[in-house]
């Protein structure tokens, strides 16, 4: 546990988010720290990844609105 009494993200999140960043070559590595502020997908919490999942299928990640 990170301590801050989130649920940890869950190993099928994780593979979908480096599935479709990987297929839309985003490097997710910094997607995550510069908007979720975390070192690598790992330390999302559930909620985080889903809106990441969620944004990176719409594929409105990376693109300056």
């Amino acid at each position: 546990s990170n301590g801050h009494g989130r649920r940890q993200v869950a190993s099928s999140q994780i593979k979908a988010i480096h599935s479709i960043s990987g297929r839309n070559r985003i490097d997710v590595g910094r997607l995550v720290q510069d908007r979720f502020n975390v070192q690598r997908p790992d330390d999302l919490s559930i909620s985080d990844a889903s809106t990441l999942i969620d944004e990176l299928k719409s594929a409105q990640v990376g693109v300056s609105r």
